[in-house]
């Protein structure tokens, strides 16, 4: 049995038992209300528990992670150097042959467009000349497909009706980390400013 095998296993063994009690305590604690004083002092002992816990199993996560993850760095940093450049092989063809079909698709639309524009005006001989110009469409090869969506860019911002307009909760989030907490945020129109508690706890 590997070192690797034992310690898996031992971790296995020393996490079963929180794993199998979480539903309860989660159970339990969103049950819990604090309406006094000594129901804080509990919260706040439970917390430093958890918080104390969490450090652990995070440390043991590591330890029996990092080897792993070294060797795993170690065998990506063989490979990048070809892989890099053969997906960047690999995105200037597709967008090459995408362009190539779509265009060629384009412009036999567009004949088709004349043929039956001409024909509708009597132009018998233009109608044959941009049939025959069209031609039959060009095909992918064979195990190659191509299909088409339709991708958006915003030439004037200002022109973009509203209902597709996403406020910058970004900024405005720092507009609000701005004030200190006795200061309130001037008002922007349709926003909502709220205390939120951030919660500190020292480890012991």
């Amino acid at each position: 049995m590997s070192a690797l095998t034992i310690t898996i296993e031992d971790e296995s063994h020393k996490l079963s038992t929180d794993v199998r009690d979480a539903p309860d305590i989660l159970r339990m604690l969103h049950e819990f209300e604090i309406t006094r004083d000594s129901q804080l002092t509990i919260a706040n002992a439970m917390l430093r528990e958890i918080l104390e816990r969490k450090d652990e199993y995070e440390t043991r996560l590591k330890k029996a992670t990092e080897p792993l993850s070294s060797a795993l760095n170690e065998i990506r940093s063989w490979f990048k150097p070809a892989l890099v450049p053969l997906k960047e092989y690999e995105e200037i063809l597709r967008e090459k042959i995408g362009s190539y079909l779509l265009t060629q698709k384009q412009a036999r639309e567009a004949l088709h467009a004349l043929a039956a524009q001409a024909q509708a005006e009597g132009d018998n001989r233009t109608t044959i000349m941009a049939l025959n110009a069209a031609g039959a469409p060009v095909i992918a090869p064979v195990g190659t497909s191509i299909r088409e969506v339709w991708e958006a860019e915003v030439e004037d911002a200002d022109l973009v009706p509203r209902e597709y307009m996403i406020p910058d909760l970004s900024k405005i989030s720092a507009y609000a980390r701005q004030h200190k907490s006795h200061e309130t945020p001037a008002p922007i129109p349709g926003v909502v400013f709220r205390r939120k508690p951030i919660v500190s706890v020292r480890r012991k």
